[in-house]
């Protein structure tokens, strides 16, 4: 996940997601979390 806290490139962190979204629906299925962190939050929160 991208922190802010540093500053960094925070236009083009929010313009990459933006580049994916063609339509307004689009928000509901194109997800700005990346594999990464989706990998992740299943290592911490999945129940076995």
């Amino acid at each position: 996940m991208y922190f802010f806290g540093f500053g960094g490139d925070i236009p083009g962190f929010f313009g990459r997601y933006r580049d994916r979204l063609r339509a307004r629906e689009d928000i509901a299925i194109v997800s700005g979390l990346s594999s990464g962190d989706l990998q992740q939050l299943h290592a911490l929160y999945d129940e076995e």
